[in-house]
């Protein structure tokens, strides 16, 4: 639909770095679109090595490709107009709209921001005419006084959009109430009454003890709480740009025996680290972020990721002793974007690309070599491996890197950027042990995935079958039920709408749509089914609760349950129609009502009557007490014909191992299978 009228504007704003405005404004744009408005991340400006190129061959910052994912919308550079890539300590790449302009020491770009500011709100103002909401994000505190009359990408990107503003703290760090009064006192009136109200995210323990902080803060600033945002875990977003906190460098573990043991070094200026987290999903890989030396021995494969400067890491890990570790590593070592660089003979970097002018000696375990240019690579590109793998991905970076008579292309290109080509990428040693590469992405896919974890272990049993963009929508969804849950939605429905014009027209849905199963000849409707817990409590991972569960799915006959895991606040299930005149929404009813009244203590499961309906919902009521027990909605997914059953249960089945529950996912006791859903595996 068209957009006629500029789109409202909301910006959550930060009491301090790393609040988390970046998952609020994801959770936040979730929410919306899940509701059927046309929503749009921004942010004026972010600084980060973890970088993405669109279709239209721009480079922007991960996060907002994360939120511009979680919105439904493809990724446009608009979103993060300015993008800070630090290169030094007090020097980054300056990259804007989509292009590199220049490297700039830190005082010399914050001397004057006004020649990006321009640029940056010409972006801000094309995703408004484009969009119903446009949901912008702050960069670090919003209260910085020293740096109030130069920050554009705070208050006065909320000016410039007419936007309401929330801030975010973070009760996790300590001193909630000093962040938030603090933040207020110090900023200038103007800025003051721009600001709506609160989110405080990251609590942990009984929310009912905060009842009187949120009271004290409503009466010192005459401002709302709107959420009390719990400490979440078991749902996985990308990081904004640097490793998550509870990632652990340097693990005093060793190898784990039976796992597939990776090691990935954490270069100084390590970038687009997000390339390895399907592997470190995976529960078959024990993967290890290591920074200083240690012996590789039992490690099957080492992992050297991008850079933004190549030879000052390369020198790095001269300095520090890793030379010798790497060398004398026996398994298999794959170089992505600036670690392929490094497996090279040489770097050479006439130009001062990255740092002083000239040539750093390589690891020579590839026979190539690269020389940094002027112009960067920018890139969304395809290609097939040797062996007829398809791969999808994208190309940051500033060399040229030229292959001698020992190496084998690794890539065959066939287009960048949409256009045709014939082209190479990356290069293999003779013996396949050595490899690297340009492209990012190489672990989205599950074919690769699987392929080269098949490599380093040939009992792998290649279960891994879900693509990366598959977990990530999951993930959105998960995340904006946490939040949603937790949020006073009807405040901040009319904060949204008390600014800027009337959003046009659009279904506004508060639930996940249940479109009708879509029959296929001589193929058997499957659709996988989650139901969580109210309040995600972790309440189903009992055994009276398990038996409860298995009862009422007995009575519920008219569609057949296939394998099923039961988690401790949500269920994931197969299931199939035996009835045609049942809907898939009146049975999921029918059975969480009838396990609800048990829980509850009003009836027995064994009083029901067979079938998709009953005493408890009435024809395709709702019991008064699923949501004591249960959510009242459920998310439901058919399974397309290219999708095997046995792939998407091995991955279901997993969730247990992934939240750490048990060592291997046959350890669960609340999982199984009620019948047998026959497939056409693909």
């Amino acid at each position: 639909m068209k957009q006629t009228r500029p789109a409202k504007c909301i910006a959550f704003l930060g009491t301090g770095s790393d609040v988390g405005k970046s998952i609020v404004v994801t959770a936040i744009g979730r929410i919306f679109k899940n509701r059927g408005w046309s929503v749009a991340p921004y942010k004026a400006q972010n600084m980060s090595n973890n970088s993405y190129v669109t279709l239209e061959g721009g480079e922007m910052g991960r996060a907002q490709v994360v939120q511009a994912e979680a919105c439904g919308i493809e990724p446009h550079t608009d979103m993060n107009p300015v993008l800070l890539k630090p290169n030094t300590d007090i020097g980054s790449q300056v990259v804007l709209q989509g292009k590199a302009i220049c490297n700039a020491l830190a005082s010399e770009f914050f001397s004057d921001t006004s020649k990006i500011r321009e640029p940056a709100f010409e972006s801000l103002e094309r995703l408004k005419a484009k969009h119903d909401l446009v949901v912008i994000e702050g960069a670090g505190s919003c209260a910085e006084v020293n740096l109030r009359d130069r920050d554009y990408v705070n208050f006065e990107t909320a000016h410039a959009a007419d936007a309401p503003v929330i801030l975010v703290a973070d009760i996790d760090r300590g001193g909630v109430f000093a962040q938030i009064v603090g933040s207020l006192a110090v900023m200038p009136e103007h800025d003051r009454q721009r600001v709506a109200g609160f989110i405080i995210n990251k609590f942990r323990g009984d929310a009912s003890l905060f009842d009187d902080g949120i009271a004290y803060l409503e009466e010192q600033t005459g401002l709302p709480v709107l959420g009390l945002i719990p400490y979440y875990r078991g749902i996985e977003i990308d990081p904004e740009d640097g490793m998550p906190l509870e990632t652990v460098i340097d693990p005093p573990v060793r190898p784990v025996p039976g796992k597939i043991n990776i090691a990935c070094l954490r270069l100084p200026h390590i970038s687009n680290f997000t390339d390895f987290n399907p592997l470190i999903r995976n529960a078959a890989v024990s993967f290890h972020y290591l920074s200083k030396p240690r012996n590789l021995e039992g490690y099957d494969a080492l992992m050297i990721p991008g850079t933004k400067n190549v030879r000052f890491d390369l020198q790095w890990l001269k300095d520090t002793g890793w030379e010798e570790s790497i060398l004398g590593f026996k398994g298999h070592i794959l170089g992505v974007c600036g670690g392929y660089q490094m497996l090279g003979k040489q770097v050479h970097d006439p130009l001062g690309i990255e740092g002083d002018p000239g040539s750093s000696e390589g690891f020579d375990l590839l026979d190539l070599e690269t020389t940094l240019e002027k112009d960067k690579v920018l890139s969304r590109s395809q290609g097939r491996f040797a062996d007829g793998t398809f791969i999808d991905g994208y190309e940051i970076h500033m060399g040229k890197t030229t292959l001698g008579s020992n190496a084998n292309p690794m890539v065959i290109v066939s287009s960048r950027n949409r256009q045709a080509v014939k082209d190479v990428d990356g290069a293999v040693s003779p013996d396949g042990r050595i490899a690297g590469s340009y492209f990012h992405g190489l672990f989205d896919f599950p074919e690769f995935r699987n392929q080269y974890l098949s490599s380093l272990n040939p009992g792998y049993a290649a279960e891994d079958a879900q693509a990366a963009t598959e977990f990530k929508q999951t993930q959105y969804d998960l995340l904006a039920t946490h939040f949603e849950q937790h949020l006073d939605m009807d405040r901040l429905m009319r904060i949204v709408g008390g600014t800027g014009s009337t959003p046009s027209p659009r279904p506004h849905r508060k639930h996940p749509a249940h479109f009708p199963p879509t029959e296929r000849f001589n193929t058997p409707t499957i659709i996988l089914v989650t139901v969580c817990s109210q309040n995600r409590q972790p309440i189903l991972n009992n055994d009276a609760m398990h038996e409860r569960l298995l009862a009422a799915w007995e009575k519920a006959d008219a569609w057949r349950i296939g394998k099923y895991v039961v988690m401790p606040d949500h269920i994931h299930l197969f299931c199939s129609p035996a009835a045609r005149d049942v809907s898939l929404k009146t049975w999921v009813q029918y059975w969480k009502s009838m396990v609800s009244r048990a829980e509850l203590g009003h009836g027995s499961i064994a009083d029901e009557r067979p079938g998709g309906t009953g005493p408890s919902t009435g024809q395709g009521g709702t019991c008064p007490s699923i949501s004591r027990v249960f959510q009242r909605d459920f998310w439901d997914t058919q399974l397309r014909q290219s999708e095997s059953y046995s792939e998407k249960w091995a991955y279901v089945r997993n969730n247990p191992v992934r939240a750490e529950l048990v060592e291997a996912s046959e350890d669960w006791p609340y999982q199984g299978e009620l019948h047998s859903l026959i497939w056409l595996t693909s």
